[in-house]
């Protein structure tokens, strides 16, 4: 009993110290973040010196560790970390400044195909073939949380909505709203022909899924349907709900602005309010796989199976910056992450690697 006192409190104290050097290394981002921020405010005071936040080739760091493709990546909201899944059933944690991993997150029986996080970054949300989503609690070292079963194929897609809910998407064809407080489906909507639901995301007051029957449909944070959107010519791989702010400075204050990229090599640029499509983005050579809007500034972030990264610019609808050979086979997934020294892309490849992508 004694030996086991004394092993139990050596692990006690072992977690403890660990927390105590996660939060100093925690205070130090948030000092580099500040200071970054009052650098970077006082460059763009400058006339002719304010930042477009492109990414600039070479890589800074190439993340390494998956055995299989990179599914997904995303950055978490506060710190300066971000996370890979892949096909090999396991997701990953990695500092953004340093390359270096701080979690591995396993407990998917199959390929792990699409993450989220909670805007307050306390919840991971990820889904499988296994057709499951896995929820991993952030605070206790991304343990796992809570398991979400009801869908019938794997699921694609997810987002996280206000009011402490999650949407999934699956290739069974449906929709499902969960709580995340105690993993109970509230909401289950069946698209009426649409068999693939391939990507959803979301903002505060609606909802955007892309579908194999090359359509992007608009639904209230309710699951209620409000719009049809149409011109992809195939599958819709990928879409995206900018900021408000992001809306604003494209020109389009108090409007839903998002995008949508599609198998037909063509990024769609909307206005979901009024059901417009603003811009068709041309140039991606192949399938575009991934997208995400800038925090702020009027800009779209692409990544495609042509093996390049492309910076938009939203309010002419031009490319502005063109990474020809960011990997060296398809790239499947992109994010935008803050750290230290600024803003910065994090792009997966199906070669099981990820690289990370100074923008300035």
């Amino acid at each position: 009993n004694s030996a086991s006192t004394s092993s139990t409190n050596e692990n006690v104290l072992e977690r403890k110290w660990t927390s105590i050097l996660r939060l100093q290394r925690k205070v130090l981002d948030l000092e580099k973040q500040l200071s970054a921020t009052k650098i970077s405010g006082a460059t763009a005071d400058r006339p002719g010196r304010a930042k477009k936040m492109l990414p600039v080739a070479p890589h800074v760091a190439e993340l390494n560790g998956h055995r299989s493709a990179v599914q997904a990546v995303c950055s978490h909201p506060r710190f300066n970390l971000c996370i890979t899944v892949s096909e090999d059933a396991s997701g990953k944690v990695w500092d953004v400044d340093s390359g270096e991993v701080e979690a591995t997150i396993k407990g998917h029986t199959g390929a792990v195909t699409c993450l989220a996080i909670s805007s307050d970054g306390h919840t991971l949300a990820t889904g499988s073939s296994d057709m499951t989503v896995r929820l991993w609690d952030v605070d206790q070292d991304w343990a796992a949380k809570r398991t979400l079963r009801g869908h019938e194929h794997s699921v694609s897609g997810l987002a996280f909505l206000p009011g402490g809910v999650l949407c999934s998407v699956s290739r069974d064809g449906s929709m499902r709203l969960w709580s995340v407080a105690d993993g109970m489906c509230q909401r289950s909507v069946a698209v009426e022909g649409a068999p693939w639901l391939r990507c959803v995301a979301a903002n505060e007051n609606s909802v955007l899924v892309g579908a194999g029957d090359h359509a992007v449909r608009a639904f209230t944070t309710d699951g209620s349907p409000m719009c049809t959107l149409l011109g992809h010519t195939h599958v819709v791989e990928s879409v995206a709900v900018a900021t408000g702010a992001v809306a604003t400075a494209s020109g389009l204050a108090d409007s839903v602005l998002a995008a949508s990229a599609a198998r037909d090599k063509s990024i769609r640029v909307w206005n979901v309010s009024s059901k417009a499509c603003i811009h068709t983005l041309n140039g991606h050579l192949n399938w575009v796989r991934g997208l995400v809007f800038g925090v702020t500034l009027p800009v779209l972030y692409s990544c495609s199976d042509d093996k390049a990264v492309k910076a938009w610019d939203l309010t002419t609808g031009r490319c502005t910056r063109s990474i020809d050979s960011a990997h060296d086979h398809f790239v499947t997934s992109i994010a935008l992450a803050s750290s230290g020294g600024g803003a910065k892309l994090v792009t997966g490849c199906v070669d099981g690697a990820a690289r990370i992508w100074q923008c300035r």
